[in-house]
């Protein structure tokens, strides 16, 4: 943040003096506009997603969807059905620059399970099922 101060001068009229008068005001720095670059690719409920944006310094929020942040990976919250996430990246306000927000939308899709063959491995002929 700087402090500007700008001066308004009336000149000289013959024998009346100058005049001016200064105003003192602050240029707040803009710390830029939010842009969320996360990928919109699915992920299994099982999995992380790595969230990415710039300017860097902004905070991440869950906007719908469940599931949690920490630091800049999110993790999802269990789910039954596939889940469309919505993810916002924000630079915060300063001063009289106002705060700005991205979102990203991606699916977390609902884990089917792991497979477990559980078919007898004792041999059969090859006449037999």
């Amino acid at each position: 943040d700087t402090a500007v101060t700008i001066r308004y001068t009336v000149a000289s009229n013959g024998s009346c003096a100058a005049s001016s008068s200064d105003v003192t005001f602050t240029v707040n720095a803009f710390a830029g506009t939010a842009t969320n670059t996360t990928p919109t690719t699915a992920i299994c409920e099982t999995a992380t997603k790595t969230l990415t944006a710039t300017p860097a310094g902004g905070t991440w929020s869950i906007v719908s969807g469940g599931g949690s942040i920490t630091g800049s990976v999110y993790t999802p919250a269990n789910v039954t059905a596939d889940t469309a996430v919505t993810i916002r990246y924000t630079v915060a306000s300063n001063g009289s620059c106002a705060a700005t927000s991205s979102d990203v939308t991606f699916t977390v899709n609902a884990f089917a399970g792991t497979a477990n063959n559980t078919t007898p491995t004792t041999a059969i002929c090859e006449t037999a099922t």
